[in-house]
């Protein structure tokens, strides 16, 4: 499974709930968050999204609506008995963050925590590597230090192919002989290869998650190819000039970004909450990507395998 689910954040509060931030990665039963606006934890309870198997966290920028629920959720993971440690990846100044806050509230994290703390990374930098993933930094164009997050499945060893092995006449008992690399020779002399029953392991999968930024297109080839882009559309073309001054991106932006990289999917989000509506986000980036959705709260959005040939 590779999935993630839009958690957003506090969605009592409209604006906030128009503007979702937070999200989760779920992949072969261990979690990664993606930024942690306030109310993260609430909303990964209401969608049913379990924090005590992360194994990671991911910050992009130290904007209030992208960490304000970290230290809580910290604190929650620690009360809840937690043994196993974290990494959290963030801009430099994470530390400080979370240090202070446990501090000023009086509280503890009972297990240990690795701070990989990152100063002007550069584009594909490997910042975390786990057993199936790993994750390598994009350099974002924001108002404050800002990094995306390219996530690419770690591929498995190679495929077998158990219908073939049966086809040829292997006993179950045999077939693990196969699968570790060693050939198998039968009952009536036949030697079967482990070539003949082992298949070229599945493409790696990959996600792509940027924001906050203005419009860059060098991201482009920092993620070429990408089965799923999450790219922050906060601004439509009518507020273009809105978007360079503030550096965030609008749904145009967003498309002409996944069509120059020949991405998958384009996933939209963090809207304004000057907008009533969100469809014309769809409509105007569709324009330019067809290949385009919105990104909306509760939202789970699954990466299908690419099967090797």
């Amino acid at each position: 499974m590779f999935e993630i689910c839009i958690l957003g954040t506090n969605s009592a509060v409209p604006a906030f709930g128009r503007h979702p931030t937070a999200q989760m990665l779920t992949h072969m039963g261990t979690s990664f968050l993606l930024d942690c606006g306030e109310g993260t934890q609430l909303q990964a309870a209401r969608y049913g999204q379990r924090l005590r198997k992360l194994e990671a966290i991911f910050i992009t920028h130290l904007h209030g609506d992208h960490v304000l629920g970290l230290v809580g959720i910290l604190t929650t993971l620690s009360l809840g008995g937690r043994p196993l440690p974290l990494t959290l990846v963030g801009p430099v100044g994470i530390r400080a963050f979370v240090e202070y806050g446990l501090a000023q509230t009086y509280s503890t994290v009972r297990y240990p925590i690795e701070f990989v703390e990152l100063d002007n990374p550069q584009p594909g930098q490997e910042v975390y590597r786990g057993k199936r993933m790993m994750v390598s930094a994009l350099p974002l164009s924001h108002r404050v230090p800002t990094v995306g997050y390219l996530f690419t499945e770690i591929p498995a060893r190679q495929r077998f192919l158990f219908y073939e092995a049966k086809r040829l006449g292997v006993p179950k008992e045999k077939m693990g002989l196969l699968k570790l690399g060693n050939p198998v020779t039968l009952e009536d002399g036949f030697t079967v290869l482990p070539e003949q029953v082992l298949a070229a392991p599945d493409p790696p999968r990959r996600y792509a998650f940027c924001t906050d930024t203005g419009f860059l297109p060098e991201l482009a080839g920092h993620i070429a190819g990408v089965d799923l882009l999450y790219h922050e559309s906060t601004f439509l073309q009518d507020q273009e000039q809105r978007a360079r001054d503030t550096f965030h991106s609008t749904a145009a932006d967003a498309a002409r970004i996944a069509r120059q990289a020949g991405v998958g999917k384009l996933l939209l989000g963090h809207y304004s909450a000057r907008y009533k509506e969100l469809q014309p986000f769809l409509d105007e980036a569709r324009r330019v990507f067809p290949h385009t959705e919105l990104a909306l709260e509760g939202q789970l959005i699954s990466i299908p395998l690419n099967r090797a040939e």
